[in-house]
C-alpha cells in the first residue's frame, strides 16, 4: 500500500469517526463544561444569559448518558460526564426531591395561622380566544388573591360579570399587553397602578386586609431582555426588578407574583433572592415548574420549557405547597401556591 492509499484510508477513518455518536457526544460535554464555566463569570456576557434559560434542558440528558457510561465501564467518558451531572443535581436537583423543611403551620390546620391560596396568570392581552376557560379556571382555583397580567377590556367584561361576588375586592387596568390587576377576597386598603419606564410594562401595587394583617401584595411583569422587533439582549428587565424592590416595604408580609420573563439560573433572579424574597417552587414545588410557552401562534398544545411565571414571598410567609395550574386560552400557564404566615 503506498502512501496516497494510506492517506486515503486515514482520511475515511476520521470521516468514520466523525459519524460516531462519540465524538458528538463528547464535545457536547465539553461544551456544557466550557458554559458552566462561564456563569461563574460575575458580568455574564448576552449569549450566556440567553442560554441560561435553558439549561435545565441542556443538561438533563448527562445524567442518563452518565449511567450508561458507568454501565459499559467507559471509565474517562463517565468522568467525563459526570461534571455535567453534579451541575445538574446541584442545580436542579432539589426540585425533584420532597421539601425536608418542617412547617409551623400546615394548609387548613386550625393553629392560630393566617393562611392563604395565591395564583398569578397571565391571560394574554392579545388574545380574542374564548375567556370562558379562563373564568372557569380563576373560580376553580379557590384563590384568595390572583395576580394579574396582560389584561384587556374583554378580560375584565368577564371578571366582573362573573366573579364579581367571588372576588368582591378588585383592582384592574386594562392596556392589552401591559394590563395588570389583583383579583381579592380579602378588602384592598389602598393601591395604585404604575409603569416604572416609560414605553414598558404596568405593575399594581395594593395592600390587602388579611384577617387583619395587612400584606403587601404587587402584580409585577418586568419586561423581557430580549427584543425581537431589534433581535437584540438588552438589560431592561434588570433596573425594572431592583426598581420593584425599591418599592416594597421594609417591614411586614409581601407577596410579589407575576410574569417575571427570567428563569431561576439568571443573574436578575439572584437580584430577587439577595434582596431577602424567596421563590415559593423552590420551597415547595415538584419538578422544572416550567409555564411558558403553553401556546403560541395559535398553536394551542405546546409544551411550555421555561419556568417564568413567580411567586414570591417575604419571611413572614412559608410555603406549604405549589404547583401549575390548569392550560388555558393564554400563553402562560398559572402558578399557585398555599401559604401560611405566623401571627
Amino acid at each position: 500500500m503506498n502512501d496516497s492509499e494510506l492517506k486515503q484510508q486515514n482520511l475515511l477513518k476520521r470521516a468514520g469517526a466523525l459519524l460516531n455518536l462519540k465524538l458528538p457526544l463528547d464535545l457536547y460535554a465539553w461544551v456544557l463544561i466550557l458554559f458552566l464555566l462561564l456563569m461563574l463569570i460575575p458580568q455574564r456576557p448576552w449569549f450566556i444569559e440567553m442560554f441560561c434559560h435553558f439549561l435545565h434542558l441542556a443538561l438533563l440528558p448527562a445524567i442518563l448518558i452518565f449511567v450508561v457510561m458507568l454501565v459499559k465501564r467507559k471509565w474517562r467518558r463517565a468522568a467525563l460526564w459526570a461534571v455535567p451531572s453534579i451541575a445538574f443535581i446541584f442545580l436542579f436537583g432539589g426540585l425533584f426531591l420532597p421539601s425536608l423543611e418542617k412547617h409551623d403551620c400546615t394548609w387548613r390546620s386550625t393553629a392560630t395561622c393566617t393562611h392563604l391560596r395565591v395564583m398569578t396568570i397571565n391571560l394574554l392581552g392579545n388574545s380574542l380566544g374564548n375567556r370562558e376557560k379562563q373564568i372557569e379556571m380563576l373560580r376553580d382555583s379557590e384563590a384568595d388573591i390572583i395576580a394579574l397580567q396582560e389584561v384587556n377590556q374583554d378580560c375584565i367584561n368577564a371578571i366582573e360579570a362573573q366573579l364579581a361576588e367571588l372576588y368582591p375586592y378588585q383592582v384592574l387596568f386594562p392596556s392589552g399587553i401591559a394590563g395588570t390587576g389583583i383579583l381579592s377576597k380579602y378588602p384592598i386598603l389602598s393601591h395604585d397602578v404604575f409603569r416604572l419606564t416609560e414605553g414598558l410594562l404596568n405593575h399594581t401595587k395594593a395592600v390587602i386586609d388579611v384577617d387583619g394583617l395587612p400584606v403587601t401584595v404587587i402584580s409585577a411583569h418586568p419586561p423581557p431582555p430580549f427584543s425581537i422587533a431589534h433581535f437584540r439582549y438588552k438589560g431592561r428587565r434588570f433596573n425594572e426588578i431592583t426598581s420593584l424592590i425599591g418599592m416594597l416595604p421594609e417591614d411586614g408580609p409581601v407577596l410579589m407574583m407575576g410574569d417575571f420573563n427570567l428563569t431561576d439560573q439568571s443573574s436578575d433572579y439572584r437580584v430577587l433572592t439577595d434582596a431577602g424574597l424567596r421563590d415559593t417552587w423552590r420551597e415547595a414545588g415538584w419538578g422544572f415548574g416550567v409555564t411558558w410557552p403553553a401556546s403560541i401562534l395559535g398553536m394551542r398544545r405546546m409544551f411550555p420549557v421555561m419556568r417564568i411565571d413567580y411567586i414570591w414571598h417575604s419571611d413572614e410567609f412559608e410555603a406549604i405547597s405549589a404547583w401549575v395550574g390548569p392550560r388555558t386560552v393564554s400563553d402562560h400557564l398559572p402558578v399557585i401556591a398555599d401559604l401560611a404566615c405566623m401571627p
